[in-house]
């Protein structure tokens, strides 16, 4: 697939040309199989529909669907239409879902119709116009009498992600054309012609590495279950090639022993990101499956911008893409030197063009086009990033500061515990201290598990605090809520 595309619409339109017969998408839990050719048919009858009700380049359209076929029939004749996408994921609440809809103020909403209901409310008292729903076939139309007008078009975006504020409150990251479709035409070890990829994240998170497996007529395999055993049959049965995984999923898979996997899959390596990987889990499936685990960054903001080699380092997220430049700041925006830690800022082809209606905070967001993470990390000799944690999850205790995710780590290396997480906790004297939750096959002996602490951490990283919990919440995504833990 060339990198001639200059739309997503135009992109989907050749790849459906280009690949007609190939498989694109195996809902394995329903059974369910369709081509490239099926679904460019889905879409032009759907871009159809969307222009005949009015739909104008650059409208936007909200979309709410699980993991199944009618998102990518949904996201195909949008695209076609020129219009831009909105997705969101299917686990919002109705409130959440009403701060959405009143900050994007769309003219169309597109959703399951088994959906429909739990989305009434909201969307009948929004912006919307016109309401699709799928019925697992085709679609079906409502009219509705919007309380507020819609937005108008905004002609060169092609796409929004949605990310939460310091306060909770949506944002929405703009992204064009370019930014969607920077990787088409480069895919390497990522994507290769005949792959066919396990998808263990919700579409929504993932567009931009949707379209990479897209470019080469791969086969997307999605399933409901996120049993170990029963996604390793999964693998095996559909001859998956390349899975994406949350790093969630790949702690609940190192749970499997040898003899659970099966000697004769397909797998060739494992991608995971959003959310950080603990190396116990990253060497552990690795001995396990046999294949490398690649990890990648990058912000809703920059899509992807690092990613692991087929030399890849244990711990590390990788290199700079190949549209990428990359820096290490202090908290003045000066480069350091390699190797200190820093803020992470990048610049590239990926990076959004800025938040939705909010000029303030893509100003502090970006500068001079960099986009400042708001992570820690370093660069080592061989140029691969290290990210050693976020800046405002950092627990100042004394006077010293240490990320949480270090002593994660170690937790996670102790036997019988599978979850943890480290949360700051004021202290009359120090300022803060440490807490750990964690989740644990049975009662742990809190002496040991401190004595084991004070063999790799030191003593001010230890925790003070310790409780032991049944679950961690966690976001849609699959990452857990930090902000959210311990609060009941």
């Amino acid at each position: 697939m060339s990198a001639g595309a200059d739309t997503v619409g135009a992109f989907i339109e050749r790849i459906c040309d280009e690949f007609p017969e190939h498989f694109l998408f195996h809902d394995y839990s329903r059974r369910m199989r369709c081509t490239y050719g099926e679904w460019g048919q889905d879409g032009k009858a759907l871009a159809r529909e969307l222009k005949h009700q009015g739909l104008a380049p650059g409208d936007f359209v909200l979309l709410r669907f699980g993991n199944h076929y009618g998102y990518l029939a949904a996201y195909g004749g949008v695209a076609r239409a020129d219009g831009v996408a909105a997705p969101v994921a299917l686990r919002l609440t109705g409130r959440e879902l009403v701060r959405i809809l009143e900050l994007v103020k769309p003219k169309w909403f597109l959703t399951d119709v088994a959906a429909w209901e739990e989305a009434r409310m909201a969307v009948e008292g929004s912006s919307v116009v016109h309401i699709g729903l799928w019925t697992g076939h085709a679609w079906t139309w409502q009219s509705n009498t919007p309380s507020v007008p819609a937005r108008r078009p905004e002609p060169g975006l092609a796409h929004l992600r949605f990310t939460s504020g310091s306060q909770g409150e949506p944002k929405a990251v703009t992204l064009t054309h370019a930014n969607m479709l920077c990787r088409v035409g480069c895919p390497g070890h990522y994507a290769q012609a005949g792959d066919v990829f396990y998808l263990g994240i919700p579409f929504v998170f993932r567009p931009d590495r949707l379209i990479l497996a897209l470019s080469v007529g791969a086969e997307i395999v999605v399933e409901e279950s996120v049993h170990p055993r029963q996604m390793v049959r999964c693998f095996e049965d559909t001859g998956v090639t390349f899975a994406w995984l949350v790093p969630t999923l790949i702690g609940l898979l190192t749970e499997l022993e040898e003899h659970e996997i099966p000697a004769k899959l397909a797998l060739r390596g494992v991608n995971t990101g959003g959310a950080y990987l603990y190396r116990h889990w990253e060497e552990k499936f690795e001995q396990l499956f046999q294949v490398p685990v690649y990890q990648q960054y990058g912000l809703s903001e920059g899509c992807v911008a690092f990613e692991n080699p087929l030399n890849k380092k244990t711990g590390s997220v990788g290199q700079p893409a190949p549209m990428v430049e990359a820096k290490i700041c202090d908290p003045q925006g000066r480069e350091l030197p390699q190797g200190q830690i820093g803020e992470l800022w990048y610049r590239g082809a990926n990076v959004m063009r800025g938040y939705l209606d909010r000029p303030d905070l893509t100003a502090a967001a970006l500068r001079d086009g960099w986009l400042r993470t708001g992570d820690l990390a370093r660069f080592d000799q061989d140029g691969y990033l290290f990210i050693e944690g976020r800046i405002k999850d950092l627990i100042h205790s004394g006077g010293l500061k240490y990320s949480p995710r270090e002593v994660e780590d170690v937790l996670l290396s102790y036997p019988g515990i599978k979850e943890a997480a480290v949360v700051s906790v004021p202290h009359p004297t120090k300022g803060e201290i440490g807490k750990a939750y964690f989740v644990a096959v049975g009662a742990l002996h809190l002496p040991e598990l401190r004595e084991f602490c004070r063999r790799y951490l030191a003593d001010y990283k230890i925790p003070r605090e310790w409780e032991q919990v049944e679950s961690l919440p966690k976001l849609s995504s699959g990452k857990i809520a930090r902000r959210s833990v311990g609060q009941g």
